[in-house]
């Protein structure tokens, strides 16, 4: 009898990693958090629980995560869990079915497993030069040169500023002593 104890572990794997990776997108993107309420990662999110809830359309007796025992979770609907029973009554009715489900791409045909489309967002996501982290450092880049610069603006207005109050507080003084002067002379005339 087929043994299914390392599918069903890395099946487990992937269910804790997605909720460990909504888990921390939630704390990124609270009111609070680091990234408050940052949409393109929400959107991420979304788009990968869209992935996960989607219906394959892959030749199987199985097309959806529900069918094998993996679906969202009754505490948080953006995690999943899973009927320990459920999958093992799906791997052991048709393996190959949940394959098909999981994974199509090692068929003839495109790609189109559910985990084909999560590991196309992922990868997307994670691209160097267009991905999510690629989009986002290089506009927090753009807004740290932005306030640079208005920083620098800021600088130069205040030492133009600077310049001018002690332009005029020398005046000012200049003009007090030649005043106390005057009055020196005008006491001395006077006494």
């Amino acid at each position: 009898e087929p043994d299914y104890t390392k599918v069903k572990n890395a099946l487990k794997s992937f269910v804790d990693a997605y909720n460990d990776l909504v888990s921390t997108a939630k704390t990124l993107t609270a009111s609070d958090g680091t990234l408050g309420h940052d949409s393109s990662l929400n959107s991420l999110i979304s788009k990968l629980r869209g992935i996960t809830s989607q219906t394959s359309e892959n030749d199987g007796m199985y097309t959806m995560l529900s069918q094998i025992g993996i679906s969202s979770s009754s505490s948080d609907n953006l995690k999943l869990s899973i009927d320990d029973t459920k999958l093992s009554n799906a791997l052991s009715e048709n393996f190959e079915s949940v394959k098909f489900l999981l994974s199509d791409g090692y068929t003839s045909k495109k790609d189109n497993g559910l985990f084909d489309g999560l590991l196309n967002t992922v990868s997307s996501a994670l691209d160097p030069e267009r991905g999510y982290f690629a989009s986002k450092s290089d506009s927090i880049e753009k807004m740290i040169s932005s306030v640079n610069t208005s920083i620098e603006r800021a600088n130069t207005r205040l030492s133009a500023y600077e310049t001018r109050i002690t332009k005029q507080f020398n005046a000012m003084d200049s003009t007090i002593s030649a005043l106390s002067a005057q009055l020196s002379t005008f006491q001395a005339y006077i006494n």
